[in-house]
């Protein structure tokens, strides 16, 4: 007797893709909240974990689709106790270029995006700042990242960033 697939849906919900808000939480507690040499061995996002302690980052799922009204209505009604909202995608669904292109449209005086896709390596000193799983969208209010920016310039965080990406990071 042959064993013949006819399709992928034949073994489950392949194109499903599952979302667990727990792979954020270890990525905040088990890299960004670590002290690492790259950054003058301060973590790679020091206000991370606080942040996720203290509850101020809200974690969405979102299909590219749904992602411009997503945003729009985010940003008209921010949650005032939030600091960030992430939107995780199926990275299947977007790429890189796209969630860039996102970012940029959105980011205004108020608001700043940043995006993070698995194919957009970022990289600080060879250190792969990528979660690796998600396509995600972070929508920040800019004051409280500018004035977060402009501590870390104080230190020795920014020393090993390469000039471009450097310049890239600063001038978002």
């Amino acid at each position: 007797m042959e064993n013949k697939l006819e399709s992928l849906s034949d073994i489950g919900h392949v194109d499903e893709f599952i979302f667990d808000k727990n792979d954020i939480e270890q990525w905040i507690d088990n890299f960004l909240s670590v002290p690492h040499k790259a950054f003058a061995d301060m973590p790679p996002c020091p206000y991370a974990k606080k942040a996720w302690m203290d509850n101020k980052i809200q974690v969405e799922t979102s299909t590219s689709r749904d992602l411009d009204d997503n945003i729009k209505k985010t940003l008209a009604n921010f949650p005032e106790d939030k600091d960030v909202v992430m939107f995780l995608l199926d990275p299947r669904e977007v790429s890189s270029e796209g969630l860039e292109l996102v970012s940029k449209t959105y980011s205004t005086d108020k608001w700043m995006l940043m995006e993070d896709h698995p194919e957009g390596h970022e990289e600080v000193d060879d250190l792969c700042l990528n979660n690796g799983k998600y396509a995600i969208i972070f929508c920040n209010r800019r004051e409280k990242l500018e004035n977060a920016r402009e501590e870390l310039k104080k230190t020795d965080y920014y020393d090993k960033f390469d000039p471009e990406y450097k310049e890239e990071v600063w001038s978002r």
